[in-house]
Order: C-alpha cells, then sequence, then structure tokens
C-alpha cells in the first residue's frame, strides 16, 4: 500500500450539516482515498463564498489535497458554481476532492465531465427557489 497523501480540510461553514457529521465523513472519505488529514479549515461565517481561508491555503501552502465537504462550498445562489476558482486550482497543480459527493477534481477533464451537472444542479436550486417564494407571478397565463 502506498504512503497516505497529506490533506487539507475545509469544512462547509454554513452548518447545513453538524460538524461532527462532516467530520465522520470526511475521515471516511479520507481513508477510502488514502489522504492523511493533516489540518481542518474553516471559512468565516457569512463570507463563505469569498473563499479568503481556501485561497490562502491553496495559493501559500504546498499542501496538494484539499477535501471539502461539499462542492456546494464553491456554489453561490446568484452565481452558481465558481469553476473559474476551481480551474485555478487545478491550474495550480492542486486536486479538490468532495466527500459528501464522492468527486476528485485533479485535471480540467475531469472538470469536464462534472459541469454539465453543475449546470443542471444550479437550475434546479435556482427553480427551487423561485417555486419557494410567495410570488407565483410566473405562472399566470395569458
Amino acid at each position: 500500500m502506498t504512503k497516505p497523501q497529506e490533506a487539507y480540510v475545509m469544512l462547509d461553514a454554513t452548518r447545513s450539516v453538524a460538524q461532527s457529521i462532516q467530520h465522520i465523513i470526511l475521515r471516511n472519505y479520507a481513508d477510502k482515498n488514502n489522504l492523511k488529514i493533516t489540518f481542518y479549515g474553516v471559512e468565516f461565517k457569512g463570507i463563505e463564498e469569498k473563499h479568503f481561508q481556501l485561497k490562502q491555503y491553496i495559493f501559500d501552502h504546498p499542501t496538494k489535497n484539499f477535501l471539502l465537504y461539499t462542492i456546494y462550498q464553491f456554489y453561490n445562489k446568484n452565481d452558481g458554481f465558481d469553476l473559474e476558482l476551481i480551474k485555478k486550482v487545478i491550474s495550480n497543480k492542486k486536486m479538490l476532492y468532495f466527500a459528501a459527493e464522492d468527486i476528485k477534481i485533479e485535471s480540467l477533464k475531469d472538470l469536464e465531465d462534472i459541469k454539465e451537472d453543475l449546470l443542471v444542479s444550479h437550475i434546479n436550486l435556482s427553480n427551487r427557489d423561485l417555486m419557494s417564494s410567495n410570488d407565483l407571478s410566473f405562472l399566470k397565463s395569458n
């Protein structure tokens, strides 16, 4: 068996899932993918979409592997998934792992392979938000 590769973990600061559960899922994913967790981090609450912590770790540290709880940590309800940031990470010779979805992105091809699914997910989430609002004027017929 090969030596586990070091990985930095970024928890989901939105706490849509309790951090204790995130830890369990992340450790199981790391074990399954031969990753050794060496650091846990979390974005500042309320400004998660800015990715201040993640950007600092990715661009200022030699660690190649970044394990996040969910790919939705790269999601903004207005703009969709931050594919540009993911591309920057990949072009910086870093790998992204997403435990909840069991996704690994280590190349632009990997990103291309899931790009359509991410777009569909954004459309579905946008429509869900629209449908759950009290404004149903979009349903009016002529």
